[in-house]
């Protein structure tokens, strides 16, 4: 805690410190340009029409998206569910996000087989259980 040393300032500061959630590791399998070509790669051959006109992302791009993807389960009590044969995920994390699943799993996510089955696989989201989720 830091407060101000004038006489006439009341403002006071408080800094609190945590560990990072990404291991080093993470954060290359997520932002390594060359891991990241490669599970684009992936998903532009296996989607083929779906993925025409999309362009390649940015290491940036994937971290944006993924905070989305947290939030968004910040906001559901229950589970929240991403499809995992969503082009702009498979672009980003690999087809049905199984590149990066090291990763996703240590958020809190979880791959499942939907039950309907032209959905294919799911990204299930245990809302309680996703990193930075406060339990108020």
């Amino acid at each position: 805690m830091y407060e101000c040393s004038s006489a006439d300032c009341s403002a006071i500061v408080n800094a609190h410190l945590t560990p990072p959630v990404f291991s080093p590791d993470a954060l290359r399998m997520l932002l390594d340009k060359e891991l990241l070509a490669k599970r684009t790669d992936a998903a532009f051959e296996i989607k083929k029409g779906d993925t025409e006109g999309m362009k390649r992302p940015l290491p940036i791009e994937v971290l944006v998206d993924l905070r989305a993807y947290i939030r968004n389960s910040w906001d559901k009590e229950e589970q929240a569910q991403i499809s995992a044969s969503n082009k702009r995920f498979a672009v980003r994390f690999g087809p049905e996000g199984k590149a990066c699943s090291d990763v996703l799993e240590m958020l809190g996510f979880e791959l499942k087989v939907s039950r309907v089955p032209r959905l294919g696989f799911l990204l299930i989201v245990e809302a309680s259980r996703v990193v930075g989720r406060s339990s108020t």
